[in-house]
């Protein structure tokens, strides 16, 4: 019964997603967000610059409007939100200005997150278009677009689908982030004085005794329309100009420097950078034990002194502190600093990619109570705010761009490098002050073993070189024969797979490997089954995880690696299903010491004890035993009772077999004479033949089940993520698996004796479809010489030198098979077989060609499938 239960509810699931196929989108009418929809802009921290008493913003959170048919039917939704689908989506709303606003200021939209790609106007009026989700932007808006009142209109054309050949990052993402769409992060506009001040860089630098730091400030001035002599004529005094520096302890508000540099009013239109140059004596040092801040403030004044009058003014929050890397360690204020990190997924299951500030925060305080003093932000910029948090709690921060998993050929094209050098340049320049940014990340276990790609790296650090100074790194997976090491500032190792018991061998010879760079694990940890308390020996069980995760700290330290980052704090959502998840829910990666909940695990709290230096508590080990999936000795038994009970019993099947096998031509001419063969025996061999391909390539795909070449090669192979889903749902469940396979290749078979038939057309002798269809099925016959083997497959395969005989002993009866099947074509055709052997093999060919054609132009299938195999094959070496 429970079987039954089982086949019917998943053949219902079937039949909803071929239906899913022929509706068309434009029947859902709407969308599920995922919304945040709150103010931040009233904080400092919610923009790129601080409040300021000379500009105003309008706050752009709230209700907006959206429509998914180009906008002739509109629904409501809050913003900032996120939403999960690749979808083009309009968003629309009103905003008021007033005429102080459009005489005296100049405005300019701010948008600190839109996925993936945007198109804005306000009023009818283009503004500008955007490359890049994770990364912050602003458009000018020309004093003509605004209008009086509160009817102005500003649309944003939104389209978040990712392609596998030049969108960053890239559409194949297997345990990657989910690609939210939207504007998923804050927006408003703000307005300026016509003369502001459009970007302050800083860069510190301190004595050799570290007594002292010299502060050098860059203040970028643009005059957007501040004309001298209208100036003077309305105010009756000269417009005698200046940049005005002052440096305040954020603590105590004491001013310890104060600044002024007479300048000329930049010509109409034109930029002015300022340099400035402050020396602070006993500066008071930024780290994540003491993060001491300093408030800098940036002002365009008129003088003289005792009358300033104030044009604009911004405000950053600035920490000094000195970080050098030696060749095993990082330094920082003078000292060794060992990093104890975690990863953090800007994720959230009420929120998606749009946490609210609160939200933020609370995770930070749960990383900081842990003992972090490292957060690496995976693979995409983060919300501003968030870094302004890392500043105020005391955290260092790797920040990332989007680009993971990207093979040479892709990287190689203009396009695509064009948009990785501008998403590199947004983050330097929108995040370069924050102290708390350790280090730069320019990708993720890309392919690294050829010349082009040490181009690469060399470009987009010499990107990174012309705007900051800090540190730059990439994340890989590939030790040996890896051209791009040379060319980073220090090794971040990726060891997500490799096994507890061999990670601290690994990391000494990595060590042994890399001797004049610092190394640091990017990324360890291991993946959970929700609700699994039954103790270490379980090797998804919560306390195997907070195992795994004490013998890697163990491990770090003990090694002289200078830091290691857990991965990862929160549980997320893919983008992708994939196939090597155990969490029962394809999208769901479930490596957090917190769920998607923030709940939890036994791995916070040893995490806490590690990273603090406190006792650690043991973990019950449990009493652990696999389940094996019996179902495969099962129905090789009944298909070998079967298969040998009608063997011995029926002589007619018994000659009808022997004579398929041994005397082939004369039973294919038996089929073209239009002898009688059994119809029940050809259902009984279709039966029996079916269901063994199934076992047989089920318990394949059940031992390559956390594969990450076969999840990526299905990935390509199932374009519609709904069919991988079910795919992994099916994969995991053997049962389910040997029925839909079974069926699969019934239906194969049922196309190949269509083509026989179709084909038949075209020559002279006359083929019934049922004559075709016993052709297929009896040359199908080899299969059950596999029946024994596929009761004990999933056994054998377990060990590894038995993989690759077997692969090969399957491949050879495939190949056996399509000799017998393009015999038997030939007996019915009344061909000769070397014509029948020569043109199928050609259809063959052209038709693996056409196929490959298709998966490679549409998803660039053979890039991505050569760099993963050369990915596997140098895995950790």
């Amino acid at each position: 019964m429970n079987l039954l239960s089982l086949l019917s509810r998943n053949a219902c699931k079937f039949l909803l997603i071929a239906l899913l196929f022929f509706i068309p989108d434009i029947l859902q009418s709407q969308i599920p967000f995922l919304e945040n929809g709150n103010s931040s802009t009233i904080a400092r921290d919610g923009g790129m610059f601080g409040n300021s008493s000379t500009r105003k913003i309008t706050d752009l959170a709230g209700t907006w409007e959206y429509s998914l048919d180009e906008k002739k039917t509109w629904y409501s939704v809050k913003i900032p939100s996120s939403y999960s689908e690749a979808r083009k989506i309009w968003f629309r709303r009103k905003f008021s200005v007033n005429q102080n606003v459009i005489d005296n200021y100049v405005g300019s939209l701010q948008c600190l997150g839109v996925n993936y790609f945007c198109e804005i106007t306000i009023n009818d009026n283009f503004i500008g278009r955007h490359i890049g989700g994770s990364t912050s932007f602003s458009f000018p808006i020309e004093k003509n677009v605004l209008q009086l009142g509160s009817e102005n209109s500003i649309v944003i054309y939104v389209d978040n689908e990712l392609n596998a050949r030049n969108t960053v990052p890239l559409r194949q993402q297997i345990g990657g982030w989910r690609n939210y769409g939207g504007i998923i992060r804050d927006i408003f506009l703000s307005y300026t004085p016509q003369l502001f001040i459009d970007d302050v860089h800083l860069e510190s630098k301190f004595s050799p005794t570290m007594e002292s730091v010299g502060l050098n400030i860059t203040s970028v001035l643009s005059n957007k329309g501040l004309k001298q002599a209208q100036w003077e004529s309305q105010n009756a005094r000269k417009l005698s100009l200046a940049v005005q520096t002052e440096i305040y302890e954020q603590a105590t508000g004491i001013l310890v420097s104060k600044l002024l540099s007479p300048i000329s009013l930049p010509e109409e239109n034109h930029i002015l950078e300022v340099e400035q140059h402050a020396v602070i004596s006993a500066p008071k040092l930024w780290s994540p034990e003491f993060p001491e801040l300093y408030n800098i403030k940036c002002n365009i004044v008129v003088l003289p002194v005792e009358n300033l009058i104030l044009i604009d003014e911004v405000s950053e929050e600035y920490g000094f502190r000195d970080v050098k890397l030696s060749a095993n360690q990082f330094f920082i204020n003078g000292s060794p600093y060992l990093l104890k990190g975690i990863a953090w997924q800007e994720d959230h299951s009420k929120y998606g990619a749009s946490l609210t500030l609160e939200a933020m925060e609370r995770d930070i305080a749960l990383m900081k109570n842990a003992g972090v003093n490292l957060i690496r932000i995976v693979n995409r910029p983060t919300h501003p705010y968030f870094l302004t948090l890392c500043d105020r709690y005391g955290v260092f921060v790797f920040e990332e761009i989007p680009m993971m998993q990207v093979p040479q050929e892709i990287f190689e094209k203009d396009d695509f490098s064009a948009t990785v050098d501008a998403i590199v340049k947004e983050m330097v320049i929108r995040d370069d002050n924050h102290p708390c940014v350790l280090a730069w990340g320019i990708g993720d276990d890309f392919e690294m073993s050829e010349q082009p790609s040490t181009d690469f790296v060399r470009s987009l650090k010499t990107t990174v070189r012309s705007l900051d100074n800090r540190p730059v790194y990439f994340i890989t997976s590939r030790i040996k024969d890896n051209l791009c090491l040379n060319e980073i500032d220090f090794v971040a190792i990726n060891a997500l797979g490799l096994e507890s018991r061999n990670l601290k061998n690994s990391m000494n010879e990595w060590k042994s490997l890399i001797t004049n760079k610092p190394l640091v694990i990017a990324s360890y940890g291991k993946e959970v089954e929700p609700g699994n308390r039954h103790g270490s020996s379980d090797p998804y069980s919560y306390e195997a995880q907070a195992r795994g995760l004490q013998q890697f700290v163990d491990g770090v330290k003990e090694s002289g690696f200078a830091g290691g980052v857990i991965w990862t704090f929160n549980d997320w959502r893919g983008d992708r299903p994939s196939l090597s998840v155990h969490s029962k829910d394809p999208y769901l990666s479930t490596y957090g010491v917190v769920n998607e909940y923030r709940e939890k695990r036994t791995s916070y709290t040893i995490v806490k004890n590690l990273y603090s230096g406190e006792k650690v508590s043991a973990l019950p080990i449990g009493n652990y035993a696999f389940t094996e999936p019996m179902i495969y000795v099962v129905a090789g038994f009944i298909l070998i009772i079967v298969g040998a009970f009608l063997y011995n019993r029926d002589r007619r099947f018994r000659d009808n077999v022997n004579r398929s096998l041994f005397r082939t031509y004369n039973f294919y001419a038996d089929i073209r004479d239009q002898r009688i063969i059994s119809v029940f025996q050809t259902i009984i061999v279709t039966l029996i033949v079916s269901v063994t391909f199934a076992v047989i390539l089920s318990s394949l795909l059940f031992h390559f089940r956390d594969s990450k070449f076969i999840d990526v090669a299905f990935t390509h192979l199932l374009i519609s993520d709904v069919l991988k889903e079910n795919f992994v749902f099916t994969v995991w469940k053997p049962i389910a698996a040997i029925f839909w396979l079974a069926l699969a290749f019934f239906g194969i078979m049922l196309c190949i004796a269509v083509l026989v038939k179709f084909f038949s057309l075209f020559i002279r002798s006359r083929v019934l479809f049922l004559h075709a269809y016993e052709v297929v099925i009896w040359s199908m016959l080899p299969f059950t010489f596999f029946i024994p083997l596929g009761m004990i497959l999933y056994r054998i395969l377990e060990t590894p030198s038995y993989v690759y005989p077997i692969l090969i002993l399957i491949a050879i009866t495939i190949v056996w098979i399509t000799q017998r099947l393009l015999k038997g074509i030939a007996v019915v055709y009344e061909m000769f077989p070397s014509r029948v052997y020569f043109f199928g093999t050609i259809l063959l060919i052209f038709s693996l060609i056409a196929v490959y054609g298709y998966y490679d132009y549409t998803q660039s299938a053979s890039a991505y499938l050569r760099y993963m195999f050369s990915l596997t094959q140098s895995l950790h070496q």
